[in-house]
């Protein structure tokens, strides 16, 4: 497990790419909220 001591800066900004839902990806979304998906909040979970 890595602690905040262990992480250094990037010495530039990172650009990160915003989340695009493509058609595909969204019937799976909406599948899960129609058979009322629920996963625990488990931290534990990998």
């Amino acid at each position: 497990m890595f602690t905040v001591k262990d992480l250094t800066p990037f010495e530039k900004k990172v650009w990160l790419a915003t989340p695009t839902p493509y058609p595909k990806m969204m019937e799976y979304i909406q599948k899960a909220y129609d058979d009322n998906w629920r996963m625990k909040d488990n931290r534990n979970n990998r």
